[in-house]
């Protein structure tokens, strides 16, 4: 089953992931920045079943998001 979700910049430091409210309990997570935060992130939308991923990031930002996503895949 395919989720829909989104990874996105909050405000300095923070990025943000939502999947649909049936997907998980809570379905709107803040996360940090760090690569452990970025796991996290990662961990929790696979545990949500969520196979495809949208980010918006700008700047180089997103090298680091993706290669946590692609490692855990």
């Amino acid at each position: 089953m395919f989720y829909s979700t989104a990874a996105n910049p909050l405000r300095r430091g923070q990025n943000g992931g939502a999947v649909p409210s049936y997907a998980a309990e809570e379905s709107v997570r803040e996360f940090g920045t760090m690569t452990d935060d970025l796991n996290a992130l990662a961990d929790w939308l696979l545990a949500c079943g969520v196979d495809i991923v949208a980010l918006e990031l700008t700047e180089v930002y997103w090298i680091r998001c993706t290669r946590c996503l692609n490692n855990k895949v």
